[in-house]
């Protein structure tokens, strides 16, 4: 169960990188100001996301896929008495 737990938070961790760096290079595509501004503000990623849905929506997804792994992991971890 322990290798599991870390299994699935390594997974997701690595699928929450893709999803991001997916993210991040839609917004460099839009502008520079944009893909500056995502990079080093959140509020900035949020108004993205929300102005640009359309084109952002699949790197916002598989994030939030990865994040979902992660969490399943770190439940399975506390299951086993891995995290307190």
């Amino acid at each position: 169960m322990m290798l599991a737990a870390g299994a699935l938070m390594l997974i997701g961790g690595l699928i929450v990188l893709f999803g991001t760096v997916m993210f991040v290079v839609t917004a460099f595509r839009t502008s520079v100001a944009w893909g500056i501004g995502t990079l080093l503000f959140a509020p900035v990623a949020l108004v993205f996301l929300l102005r640009t849905w359309n084109e952002s929506r699949k790197g916002f997804l598989v994030t939030l896929i990865g994040a979902g792994l992660m969490a399943a992991g770190a439940l399975l971890g506390m299951k086993a008495g891995l995290v307190r």
